[in-house]
């Protein structure tokens, strides 16, 4: 990968776990004028470039733990290669294994102008309704959604652990880690527009004069970098 490329993919994801930071201080500051203390919900913890356990060797692009479940997040700005989403498949089925005591989320963030969603989009509603499996094969290619289910399938239930890197999930357990899935579709150019607007209404930071976040996001990324974070702490850092 070019360094440019690699620029860029790290900036769409800086900007896409920025903007859910965003998204989540402005419900936390919603909560604190309209709802009793008793009853606010916790604050998730963020994480870049981290694991969700001691025991992980994989870290994800970010995560958010909440009190009863956690999201994983792959950020891709580009095409999503065969091998990216084998690695995704098997990140999952090893992400079921550590964490059986907390539901887990995976959340894929593409730029849908570099990669077709519509297999994606569809792949959640598709393991819901997917009740009865048959014992899946790994498909040779991967154009449809059932295509790119059965490829899920295989690597999370089927897939031999020496190649798999973790024990097999049963059909039950991968079906609904998939229908759990989530895909967040925006453009690079769109996703920085929403964060600055972020930006400008919560933090009330003229971006334009600050030249936030070209000039510092990445400064914030780094200051957080394989470390766990609540909103709180990452607005300080920001600031």
């Amino acid at each position: 990968m070019s360094g440019s490329l690699a620029r860029k993919g790290f900036r769409f994801q800086d900007l896409y776990i920025l903007r859910r930071i965003l998204e989540e201080g402005a419900s936390h500051f919603a909560s604190i004028i309209e709802v009793p203390p008793s009853e606010r919900p916790h604050q998730p913890r963020f994480g870049i470039e981290v694991g969700t356990s001691a025991v992980s060797n994989d870290d994800w692009d970010s995560v958010i733990e909440y009190e009863r479940r956690v999201e994983v997040i792959e950020a891709k700005s580009g095409c999503i290669s065969k091998s990216k989403r084998i690695r995704f498949w098997r990140r999952l089925r090893r992400e079921a294994q550590l964490n059986k005591n907390i539901t887990v989320h995976p959340v894929l963030v593409v730029d849908p102008s570099a990669e077709e969603t519509t297999k994606w989009k569809q792949l959640a509603a598709f393991s819901s309704a997917a009740v009865e499996i048959s014992t899946p094969e790994e498909p040779q290619r991967v154009s449809t959604t059932a295509e790119l289910f059965a490829e899920a399938m295989w690597w999370m239930s089927r897939a031999p652990e020496s190649e798999a890197g973790s024990p097999a999930l049963s059909l039950e357990q991968a079906r609904l880690l998939l229908a759990s899935f989530t895909l967040a579709s925006i453009t690079s150019d769109a996703l920085e527009a929403s964060v600055l607007t972020g930006i400008e209404l919560d933090f009330k930071i003229d971006v334009a004069v600050a030249g936030f976040p070209c000039n510092h996001l990445r400064v914030c990324a780094n200051a957080l970098y394989r470390r766990r974070f609540t909103f709180a702490s990452s607005y300080y850092k920001m600031l």
